[in-house]
């Protein structure tokens, strides 16, 4: 540096130091290339650098977030179905369980009372007035007379028409303990008036089964509208046969008898349409009790009287005679 300025060699500056500076024998030499402009420390373009890698942190954590959302929903969607499909294995597995259950109670209920030479009884008969307990809905299977026998035989049974061990359903006084075997399930439930009927549970390889036979001609007949009788013939063959059970005692003295709606009851529930009843009457009413006239001793229909007896009588010592 001549008089503070720097002296240019080639392509470089060499600035000389002060005299004042040459006693400590220091020497400064900046080199620069002419074609190079340093950055600015505060210029937009290291702004931008800045700003576009806190963006780029944030894209990721967002994506990881939805990432996580849908492994955690397909987690869950699969639960579900592993959830659904295990309910629905066990619905069907119920299902055929209690077609198994219907199948045996119709073979037993063909084998017991399919002859026309068999009598059905309620198992109230074996109980005490007033008892409660389920033995009284039991259905027992009764061997009727023989055709030839003059003389009342003792009565024959044959079986209780409910699922339990064979050698308590073949025990005329079972239902004085209702205990029909050592694992029970109840398949009608108690109320005031009624004990709930249990039924001896059969196993199967899954789950199990049971099944229970309910005698319906046992019941009052719901349902029927009756008109009042106006002919003086039908109204005394109604008094030798009634045409109708009393409603009224079950359903209340609000439904008439000749209510057009008594003949759409479906079932019991259906009633409850009409008038809701005082109390629980499962045991007591249906809506179809049908039966045929056989002869129980002689098997076959029984034979109709009543054209024999309405048929005129014949003159003494005619050729009708």
């Amino acid at each position: 540096m001549e008089g503070g300025r720097p002296v240019f060699h080639g392509g470089r500056a060499e600035v000389k130091t002060p005299a004042f500076f040459a006693d400590h024998h220091l020497k400064l030499i900046f080199v620069t290339f002419m074609n190079i402009k340093p950055t600015p420390l505060h210029s937009n373009a290291v702004y931008r650098f800045v700003g576009n890698r806190g963006f780029a942190l944030v894209v990721t954590l967002s994506l990881m977030i939805l990432l996580t959302v849908i492994a955690v929903g397909l987690l869950t969607l699969s639960s579900i179905s592993l959830r659904s499909s295990s309910n629905a294995g066990a619905q069907l597995q119920a299902q055929a369980n209690a077609r198994l259950a219907l199948m045996l109670a119709l073979g037993e209920l063909q084998s017991g009372l399919g002859p026309d030479q068999r009598i059905s009884a309620s198992g109230g008969q074996q109980l005490k007035e007033g008892d409660k307990s389920g033995g009284n809905h039991w259905t027992g299977v009764y061997t009727s007379w023989p055709a030839g026998s003059e003389k009342r035989p003792s009565p024959t049974f044959r079986r209780w028409l409910i699922s339990g061990d064979e050698s308590l359903v073949t025990n005329p006084a079972a239902p004085q303990s209702s205990a029909l075997a050592t694992k029970k399930v109840s398949l009608v439930v108690a109320d005031a008036d009624h004990n709930a009927v249990e039924a001896g549970l059969i196993d199967l390889p899954t789950g199990g089964c049971a099944w229970w036979v309910g005698d319906q001609n046992m019941k009052a007949k719901l349902g029927g509208a009756v008109e009042t009788a106006t002919d003086p013939e039908l109204a005394v063959a109604r008094m030798q046969s009634a045409p109708r059970a009393a409603h009224e005692v079950f359903l209340g003295s609000t439904v008439a008898a000749a209510d057009p709606v008594l003949d759409r009851l479906i079932t019991v529930k259906s009633a409850d349409l009409i008038a809701k009843p005082a109390k629980p009457v499962f045991h007591d009413v249906t809506t179809a009790a049908l039966g045929l006239l056989t002869n129980v001793r002689g098997g076959g229909f029984r034979k109709d009287l009543n054209f024999l007896l309405e048929t005129p009588k014949p003159a003494a010592n005619s050729a009708e005679v």
